[in-house]
């Protein structure tokens, strides 16, 4: 591998970095020292090299695995538990914390988790990273050392601080170590025996756009039909709202109206019933009402319904009552550009894909700035010349 490295024109350091692994990896591989069986990660280290898997191999094992898709490798890995998706190895339990785990101290690590899922919805992920992985080097190093009868207690919460390691994750862009965090908390959840939190996880893992946007039905499979033993009927008030309508949208983009709509009902009854629907834990801090219209909105936009005075109206109420520091609003101010341009408002579909890419600037929500740009390409290409859509060009390149 060491030649096709230095014909790529890579240094280790830069191989170890696009893979996202250590330098210390990438030496193993290239001594002999460390075999490559996992046919996802053979598939992305000949992309890099810009080799095909026959010639990263060679003739005699060509053959590992069968041919498929990175994106469904990455699915079928992360669905079964294969633990595939483990990026780095990273070792957040290199050091052990000098005290035994007692109630004051693990009351004032459940109060800091709180916290940073509370920040979460408006902080940079840039800011939140090292704090978020601050808190889970210092929960896992507790793992390592004696949290006796609380060990059940840490292992949710590890799991939970590792659903948030995700969300940033996911917020930068890095969508594989995303999974990755996700797998981790579902492992923490099953050995704490927290059904809870193993629904949290799976719903947080299928907003990774391997599910999400390639494979919609994945999702509907994920949280329908027990994947790795994980059923969404366990989730706390608020978690349970929030997945169903991540059901209603995977139905909705694969055109199951009926479906989408009865999710979506799901949801809403989450709020008419429950009084505190926040209550019980692990939540999903950041789905309140307001968020609930903003998916409402959205979801009506994927069943095809661009009136304004349907979906606007959802998405509008959201923008309303959701934080207005509030990272999501990007997601919503979208959504209200696409009506517009669906319904021939170039200015108003400009305006608020603008506002949109301002909060992604703002938040730094590599997300937020990915949908802003495709909403460009796939709604407002026939306006080229159109003076709202140059002055949203000029908006759209200043991070070029």
């Amino acid at each position: 591998m060491a030649s096709l490295r230095r014909q790529a024109g890579l240094s280790q350091v830069e191989l170890a970095r696009r893979l996202h692994r250590s330098v210390s990896w990438v030496q193993k591989v290239e001594q002999g020292a460390r075999a490559l069986s996992d046919i996802r990660l053979i598939e992305e280290l000949a992309a890099v090299l810009g080799v095909s898997r026959r010639e990263l191999l060679g003739e005699d094992i060509a053959d590992v695995g069968t041919a498929m898709p990175a994106e469904e490798m990455q699915r079928q890995a992360f669905l079964q538990g294969l633990g595939a998706l483990t990026l780095t190895g990273e070792d957040f339990s290199s050091r052990d914390l000098p005290y035994r785990t007692d109630a004051p101290l693990l009351a004032a690590l459940v109060e800091g988790t709180e916290t940073l899922e509370r920040l979460y919805g408006h902080i940079t992920p840039a800011a939140l990273q090292g704090l978020v992985l601050g808190q889970l080097e210092a929960l896992t190093a507790l793992l390592r050392g004696s949290p006796g009868k609380y060990r059940r207690d840490v292992l949710s919460l590890t799991g939970e601080t590792a659903v948030l390691a995700g969300w940033v994750a996911l917020d930068r862009g890095k969508n594989d170590r995303s999974l990755f965090y996700f797998d981790s908390a579902l492992r923490a959840a099953a050995d704490a025996g927290d059904a809870a939190l193993s629904a949290y996880a799976m719903g947080s893992a299928t907003t990774v756009p391997t599910f999400r946007e390639k494979s919609p039905r994945s999702v509907i499979n994920a949280l329908g039909n027990g994947a790795r033993g994980v059923l969404a009927a366990n989730a706390s008030p608020s978690t349970a709202a929030w997945i169903a309508t991540l059901e209603a949208s995977a139905y909705a983009t694969v055109g199951e109206r009926d479906n989408a709509l009865h999710a979506l009902a799901r949801a809403e009854d989450v709020f008419r019933d429950d009084e505190d629907p926040a209550g019980g834990r692990p939540r999903v801090m950041f789905f309140d009402r307001g968020r609930l219209a903003g998916e409402q909105g959205i979801i009506r936009l994927e069943l095809q319904n661009t009136r304004l005075d349907v979906a606007g109206r959802y998405l509008q109420t959201a923008l309303i009552e959701i934080d207005p520091r509030a990272k999501i609003r990007a997601r919503f101010l979208t959504a209200l550009a696409s009506i517009h341009a669906d319904n021939g408002d170039v200015e108003g579909a400009c305006r608020y894909a603008a506002d949109a890419f301002r909060v992604g600037l703002e938040t730094e929500t590599v997300r937020s700035l990915d949908q802003v740009r495709e909403l460009r390409h796939t709604k407002l290409t026939r306006w080229e010349s159109h003076p709202a859509v140059q002055e949203l060009d000029e908006h759209l390149n200043t991070l070029n």
